[in-house]
C-alpha cells in the first residue's frame, strides 16, 4: 500500500517542479459510492503531502448522494435536470438473474454519459469552477471521454486518468496499451478463452468494442464539443493530452497482460488500517455497506438455502449484513449461529484471526480486501467487474467462485458449483 501511494506522489511531484504545492483538480463520474470512496483515498493522500485538491463530481449514477468524505478544499456537484436513467438498468432490478451483459451494453451509459457532458458543457458555473485556480494537474475518472476534453480546455496542464475498477477497455484504447483478444477479456464480460467457444465470442465482443462502440463513442463527445469549440475541435488531440492512468488493482492479483509504462497498479492505496473488533460493542447501524443491491431483492430461495447449509455447521457462527424480509422471521429462529446484522466492520473483522472465510459479491474493495488479509473467499458476482474479480481469485487459488443464477444447498454447501463457458454475468 505504502508503494502504491509512493508511484502517485512520484508522478505529482516529476510534473510540478516548480512549485512546492499542487494544486490540483478531480473529475470524478459518481457511478457508485465506492468511486466516490476510491477517490478520497487519492484525494486525502495528496492534501495529506501539502497539495491544495479541489474536486467536481458528475452523477451518473443519480442514486449516489453527496461527495464523500474527502479533505478537499472545495467541490462542485453536477448532475441530470430530469436525473439519470440509472436506476432503470436492468442489472440493477434484476441482479440474480442469468442476464449476460450484451455485446453493445456500454451504449446505455455513454447515453447518460452524453447528456451529462452536453449539461457540463453549458453549465457557465462550472467553467468558471475549473479556471477559478491555476491548476497543474487533472484527475479524470475515464468512462468517457468528457471530463478530459474540459480539464484540456481549462488549460490544465497535466492529465492522469484514474477508475475505481481494473482496467477497462476505454483506459486502453485511451493509453495506447495492446490489448489483445487472445489473452484479454473485456471487463464486464466473462467469455471462457479455454474453450474455442469462448475464444470466437471474446474476438467478437473484442472487435465490436475497440472498432465500433469505443470509436463511436469518441466521435458523439467530439461532436458534443464542436457545438461549443467549433468543428477544429478534435478528440483525438485531446486525447494525447493524458499522461498517466492509475489502475485500482494489484499487478499480483492480476492475470498477465501487455503493459507499458503510462499504466500504474495502485490497488491498495485506498484500504484502511484494521482495528480490533469486538462485535458486540463495535457494530451499529449504517446504510453505507455493500454493493448497491438491497436485501429486499435477494431471492428468497437463496436465503433459504444458505440458511439451511449455515445450520449444518453449528460449530462456525456466520456474521450476515442482511435485513430479514417479510415473512421471513421464522427461517431464522432457533438458528444460533447466524448473527443478522445492518452493519459490520468488513475491513476489521476480515483482519480478525477468528474469521476464517469470506462470502462475498467480490466488489473491487472486498475482494482487496479479503486478498490483503489472506481470506479465502466464496464468491457471488453479480455485474459489473464482479466477475472479474471472482475469476482472477479463482486463478490465485483463493476463490471458490458461485453461479448467482444456480444457489442450490448443494452448490452453497459445496462452496462451488460449474458455470458453463456462455455464462455471462
Amino acid at each position: 500500500m505504502k508503494r502504491t501511494s509512493i508511484l502517485f506522489i512520484l508522478f505529482l511531484s516529476l510534473v510540478s517542479t516548480l512549485v512546492n504545492t499542487s494544486n490540483v483538480v478531480f473529475f470524478i463520474n459518481a457511478i457508485g459510492k465506492s468511486h466516490l470512496d476510491f477517490g478520497d483515498s487519492l484525494i486525502d493522500s495528496l492534501v495529506e503531502r501539502g497539495h491544495v485538491v479541489d474536486v467536481v463530481i458528475v452523477r451518473v449514477n443519480n442514486l449516489v448522494k453527496g461527495h464523500g468524505n474527502s479533505k478537499a478544499s472545495k467541490f462542485y456537484e453536477l448532475e441530470s435536470i430530469n436525473g439519470s436513467d440509472w436506476s432503470k438498468l436492468s442489472h440493477l432490478a434484476s441482479p440474480f438473474e442469468d442476464r449476460p451483459f450484451t455485446f453493445n451494453g456500454f451504449q446505455v451509459y455513454n447515453k447518460i454519459g452524453n447528456a451529462l457532458c452536453e449539461s457540463a458543457l453549458a453549465d457557465q458555473n462550472l467553467h468558471a469552477f475549473l479556471t477559478s485556480r491555476q491548476y497543474d494537474i487533472g484527475v479524470v475518472s475515464v468512462f468517457d471521454y468528457c471530463g478530459i476534453g474540459m480539464l484540456v480546455k481549462s488549460e490544465v496542464p497535466s492529465i492522469a486518468t484514474f477508475n475505481a475498477l481494473p482496467l477497462l477497455s476505454i483506459q486502453t484504447v485511451t493509453m495506447g496499451l495492446p490489448n489483445i483478444a487472445s489473452q484479454d477479456v473485456p471487463l464486464f464480460y466473462s467469455f471462457d478463452l479455454s474453450t474455442l467457444y469462448g475464444k470466437f465470442w471474446n474476438l467478437a465482443c473484442w472487435r465490436f468494442l475497440n472498432l465500433i462502440r469505443i470509436p463511436s463513442l469518441k466521435h458523439e463527445q467530439e461532436k458534443i464539443f464542436q457545438k461549443v469549440y467549433g468543428d477544429d475541435f478534435n478528440m483525438d488531440d485531446i486525447i494525447d493530452k493524458v499522461d498517466i492512468t492509475f489502475v485500482n488493482s494489484n499487478e499480483v492479483l492480476e492475470r498477465p497482460r501487455p503493459l507499458h509504462h503510462r499504466i500504474q497498479y495502485i490497488g491498495g492505496i485506498n484500504l484502511k488500517d484494521p482495528k480490533s473488533v469486538n462485535i458486540k460493542v463495535d457494530v451499529d447501524s449504517s446504510d453505507n455497506f455493500g454493493t448497491q443491491i438491497p436485501s429486499s431483492v435477494y431471492p428468497r430461495y437463496a436465503v433459504r438455502n444458505f440458511v439451511k447449509v449455515f445450520k449444518k455447521y453449528p460449530e462456525y457462527a456466520f456474521l450476515w449484513k442482511y435485513n430479514v424480509q417479510p415473512g421471513e422471521e421464522k427461517l431464522f429462529e432457533n438458528v444460533g449461529n447466524v448473527i443478522l446484522l445492518d452493519w459490520l466492520p468488513q475491513t476489521d473483522l476480515l483482519y480478525d484471526p477468528r474469521v476464517i472465510g469470506f462470502i462475498s459479491h467480490v466488489g473491487l474493495n472486498s475482494f482487496s480486501e479479503a486478498s490483503y488479509s489472506g481470506k479465502p473467499i466464496i464468491a457471488i458476482p453479480l455485474f459489473a467487474d464482479q466477475p472479474y474479480n471472482a475469476r482472477n481469485g479463482v486463478a490465485r487459488g483463493t476463490t471458490y467462485l458461485l453461479n448467482k443464477s444456480k444457489l442450490t444447498e448443494e452448490s452453497i454447501d459445496n462452496g462451488k458449483c460449474k458455470e458453463t463457458s456462455e455464462d455471462v454475468s
